[in-house]
């Protein structure tokens, strides 16, 4: 971590005494100056600033350790539709790139997750459109998750709409039909060499899905529901064993949701093999730290009670806090990597308008320093200044006497160690100290 409070400028005389022992001590010493000096610590990267504040980056966990064990991932459905509107993606080099590609080499995601409608207006989200996505991920290498709505529009909890061309039917028929459409749309994709590994049945089914005839407002609501889910798992299973199937609900902050749901769903026989979370402190209303303080006990207690592993499919921040974005998610994918969940996927990052929750600039184009939690990095911005004394060598300038003169000194930290000091008079480097470890 960075620490950059009080006991720091204590530090910095240290190090410049140390500097001046090491570096120095041979050269004609002349005058005592005062500098002020702008300090900044950050962690293998270059840093930002605007004005007084500092944006200093630490990396918080080894991004390469969990490849094969957590899932980075994002839900990026709206892409084939925001490309229609010609809208652009840059990498960080501002340079017009494939959003896939940015999210793969520069982000470091490596699972993508596309939800499917029945029949969408206008097609967008409907079994071709998925398809075609999915064959792009497929073609990154990426570990891809098909989330099915079981309507031709929005399923969340305040609508699970049943699909039109499922009108009036039976609830042993709707349960057909729930199999048919997700096997259709599974083996479309295994035909194309295309296995997902996670699949999802339902969406945020907080009360059910198909309303009113699989809401869980009644016992029998109750066992539709479970013979909804049956019935996607089956057919889950019969395109290929390998892929996982996910229950899905909001507020992973709400231990008492999850409790009841898992309950009932176990007692009426639900089978499932990953409990799924949505988890946004703009939704629950908690500062971020404490949403990811009440997701973790959830996640706990769900691991304990059921024996299910348990995955993030959805978490978002302010596209207008980038900083704040990042540090909530940095936190929350090391704490989820702390306690064994699977994954997590940030919903929609690419949005730029008409969604709050995105992590692109719209003005940019280009990933916010949100994403950066992809690879470990946290930002944080300070704002520190501090006067320092040190004897300037003839060598560079002779200063008189109280001249006051700038000096930069960048410290490069190694988990909490500083490892390496560097001095600038303006862009030029005029000294080094690496006579690590610095406490």
């Amino acid at each position: 971590m960075c620490y950059l409070v009080s006991d720091i400028v204590l530090l910095f005389v240290a190090f410049i005494n140390n500097f001046a022992k090491h570096k120095i001590r041979n050269l004609l010493m002349k005058h005592l100056v005062v500098i002020f000096a702008f300090l900044s610590l950050f962690s293998r990267y270059a840093y930002s600033q605007t004005g007084e504040i500092l944006t200093v980056r630490d990396t918080i966990f080894d991004r390469s350790a969990y490849e094969e064990t957590f899932a980075f991932g994002a839900d990026i459905s709206w892409l084939s539709q925001q490309e229609s509107w010609n809208t652009v993606y840059r990498n960080r080099k501002g340079q017009k790139e494939d959003l896939m590609t940015i999210l793969k080499d520069e982000q470091g995601l490596n699972a993508l997750r596309f939800r499917v409608w029945v029949n969408p207006s206008g097609g967008w989200s409907g079994k071709q459109d998925v398809i075609n996505l999915c064959k792009r991920a497929h073609a990154k290498g990426f570990d891809i998750m098909i989330d099915f709505h079981y309507s031709d529009t929005w399923a969340d909890p305040g609508s699970q709409t049943i699909p039109a061309q499922w009108q009036g039917h039976t609830v042993d028929q709707l349960a057909q039909d729930i199999y048919d459409h997700t096997y259709d749309v599974l083996y479309s994709l295994k035909s194309l060499g295309i296995i997902p590994k996670w699949v999802q049945i339902g969406n945020e089914t907080k009360r059910g899905m198909l309303y009113d005839v699989g809401k869980t407002s009644s016992t029998q609501g109750y066992k539709n529901f479970v013979q909804f889910i049956n019935s996607g798992y089956k057919a889950i299973k019969d395109v290929d064993e390998s892929i996982q199937a996910i229950v899905h609900l909001p507020d992973g902050d709400d231990n008492s949701l999850y409790r009841s749901m898992f309950d009932n769903l176990k007692k009426h026989g639900a089978k499932w093999d990953i409990i799924g979370m949505s988890a946004y402190p703009r939704w629950s209303h908690l500062e971020p730290a404490e949403e990811i303080r009440q997701v973790i006990a959830n996640i706990k207690d769900m691991k304990s009670r059921y024996g299910t592993p348990v995955m993030i499919v959805e978490t978002g921040h302010y596209n207008d806090r980038p900083v704040e974005s990042n540090n909530f998610l940095a936190d929350f994918f090391k704490a989820l990597i702390d306690n064994g969940a699977l994954g997590a996927f940030y919903w929609e990052p690419e949005a730029m308008s008409g969604y709050e929750l995105g992590a692109w600039d719209p003005v940019t184009h280009q990933a916010s320093i949100a994403m950066y939690a992809y690879l470990g990095i946290k930002h944080v911005q300070v704002s520190h200044y501090m006067n320092v004394k040190v004897t300037s060598p003839i060598r560079f300038t002779q200063y008189e006497e109280n001249q006051e003169m700038s000096m930069r000194v960048m410290a490069t930290h190694e988990h909490g160690t500083i490892a390496r000091l560097e001095f600038y008079s303006g862009d030029s480097l005029i000294g080094v100290d690496d006579a690590k470890p610095y406490n």
